[in-house]
């Protein structure tokens, strides 16, 4: 009885976040997203994973990690990972009426693709890969750009991660 109580709580408590999100204008969206990609980053809630020394894309220059991880990753992951893996689940009518495993199976393509570590890729999957695969069927929904919203953060966050090291 009370771990039912307590199921319900939480998903009324998910909708009620998900509502919230979904009536923010597109900038704050962005920057709500940003910030929860940031605090799951910084939380470091997988460090009991197997790491690897400095793990993750290697660059030949700064300036080529610049260019390459702000703008051509984001442009050519968000059409993969987001739209259409997205657009292909749509189709399958199982998928369809569930979102949240769309949104699962474009953050396990997505991680995938960054299987520099382990802790590395399932920290993409938290960080990255459900924050855009939501982000691309909250604003396909809306009808509003999805793949250039989803672009957007990935660049905005890839930025950061630049800058910060």
């Amino acid at each position: 009885m009370i771990q039912t109580e307590n199921k319900n709580i939480v998903k009324k408590g998910i909708l009620r976040v998900d509502k919230d999100l979904r009536n923010l204008s597109t900038f704050w969206f962005i920057i709500v997203m940003l910030l929860f990609n940031y605090l799951v980053a910084r939380m470091d809630l997988f460090n009991f994973l197997p790491d690897y020394k400095d793990a993750g894309p290697q660059f030949i220059s700064k300036k080529n990690a610049l260019i390459e991880s702000v703008f051509i990753a984001p442009l050519f992951e968000t059409l993969l990972y987001q739209k259409i893996i997205i657009s292909l689940c749509d189709y399958i009518p199982f998928l369809n009426k569930r979102k949240y495993l769309i949104i699962l199976i474009s953050a396990l393509a997505f991680a995938w693709n960054h299987l520099y570590s382990i802790r590395y890729a399932v920290q993409v999957f938290f960080s990255g890969g459900i924050t855009l695969g939501y982000a691309y069927v909250v604003y396909e929904e809306k009808e509003k750009h999805p793949y250039w919203v989803v672009f957007s953060i990935h660049g905005f966050w890839n930025l950061l991660i630049f800058i910060l090291k």
